[in-house]
């Protein structure tokens, strides 16, 4: 391969790298700002509206995941490591927090022993 065909392929390879990065840092971006969203309504977060968005909730962290995945394992990682490494974090943040919606707004309201404490410190 001669030198200037060599820079041309440098060049693609580049501006690959550069528009993955820049979608990855959208997502990124995307992902905070939903955490941040369910973070701050946390509190006021109903068993029924999650049962309206879980479906889709799971359903998005899957697909993250996959395109993590992808990413993960294409030959333009060494690239991008950074920012899919945020990427990923971002992800386990969206996960952590569905589960904690699980447990403190679906599940443990049910609970006669939680139910009966919090009774009791109310009572206080």
């Amino acid at each position: 391969m001669n030198k200037k065909a060599m820079d041309k392929a440098i060049d693609t390879y580049l501006d690959i790298i550069l528009d993955i990065q820049k979608n990855i840092r959208s997502l990124n971006k995307s992902i905070a700002e939903l955490y941040d969203l369910i973070h701050d309504n946390f509190s006021q977060l109903t068993k029924e509206d999650y049962s309206q968005i879980a479906d889709m909730y799971k359903k998005l962290i899957r697909n993250l995941i996959g395109l993590y995945t992808t990413y993960r394992t294409s030959h333009f990682y060494s690239g991008i490591k950074t920012d899919l490494k945020n990427f990923k974090n971002g992800i386990d943040d969206l996960q952590e927090i569905g589960n904690d919606i699980r447990i403190f707004i679906v599940s443990l309201p049910q609970n006669n022993d939680y139910r009966n404490l919090v009774g009791l410190i109310n009572s206080l």
